[in-house]
């Protein structure tokens, strides 16, 4: 058996006993048993029946899990794969029905063994309860291109509904539901399940991108200004210090002590050598001005 085999076995008892502890338990008694230390529901979460957690297979897989007890339809969890499984999408609630596909963004590409734990997660035990329901429909196939998006969820549910059964109609509210929490918990980097990313901003983001690029050029003497202006004033200061008449020692200490000082505040001390020089006292501007 393969790796990816016995990793499956594995995702699938874990996730049958899930199901079964989402009928068996309340929702305090589920946070208790899966909540990963240190991220236990907030308090939004705990209002909303709601708990997130991770399942770790190895440092290059692992599952995202998101399960409410709210939903109209009863509770109902989602595993997520990433790593080794992006891609995997396991959904189920505590009626014990539990389906695997595929789920990814149109420009991303499934996990090394994603495929193979969905075919191996199809075969076993408990897992496939929506083909029976779904057989009669047209099937995606597996591969890259059998990526689900909320618009097909609703496709799906749309179908179901037009049967008679009410196993029927409970699957397609469970398909919208998914298709809600797919669009909720879309990437903030902008990634959507629903389109492809277009490859050339729209008119109307050229002009702030034009602006953003003038405003950078704009301030970039400012903070190169500003990133010299230590080690200037520090400068300055050196050389003022030893146009005076104390004994070396003495420069020597001012150096280290009140000239590295002066170029720390440098802020403060420039507005006061301008006013010296302006007031034609005693400057170190007049080492550069005269």
């Amino acid at each position: 058996m393969s790796a990816a085999a016995d990793k499956a076995a594995l995702l699938a008892r874990v996730m049958v006993r899930i199901v079964r502890d989402l009928k068996a338990k309340s929702y305090d008694q589920f946070v208790a048993a899966y909540s990963n230390p240190g991220h236990e529901p907030d308090a939004f979460e705990r209002r909303d029946r709601e708990i997130n957690f991770t399942l770790t297979f190895s440092k290059t897989c692992w599952y995202d899990v998101h399960a409410e007890f709210n939903s109209p339809i009863g509770p109902w969890v989602t595993a997520a794969g990433a790593g080794d499984d992006l891609g995997v999408f396991i959904t189920a609630s505590e009626e014990g029905a539990i389906d695997v596909d595929v789920h990814l963004a149109a420009e991303r590409l499934p996990g090394r063994d994603a495929h193979s734990v969905i075919r191996a997660l199809k075969r076993a035990p408990g897992f496939g309860a929506f083909k029976e329901i779904e057989a009669p429909l047209k099937q995606v196939p597996e591969g890259p291109a059998s990526l689900m998006t909320p618009a097909q969820h609703r496709v799906r549910a749309a179908e179901l509904r037009a049967q008679p059964s009410a196993k029927a109609k409970e699957l397609a509210e469970q398909h919208e539901v998914v298709a809600q929490m797919l669009e909720r918990r879309a990437s903030p980097a902008g990634q959507k399940l629903t389109q492809t990313p277009p490859t050339e901003p729209p008119p109307a983001l050229a002009k702030p991108r034009l602006t953003e690029r003038l405003t950078t050029a704009a301030i970039a003497p400012v903070l190169v200004l500003w990133y010299f202006a230590g080690p200037i004033t520090y400068v300055v200061a050196v050389v003022d210090t030893w146009h005076s008449r104390a004994s070396v020692p003495v420069k020597l200490l001012l150096n280290l002590t009140l000239d590295a000082f002066e170029a720390a505040i440098w802020p403060i001390i420039w507005p006061i050598w301008i006013v010296e020089y302006l007031a034609g006292l005693p400057s170190p501007l007049r080492i550069l001005f005269g």
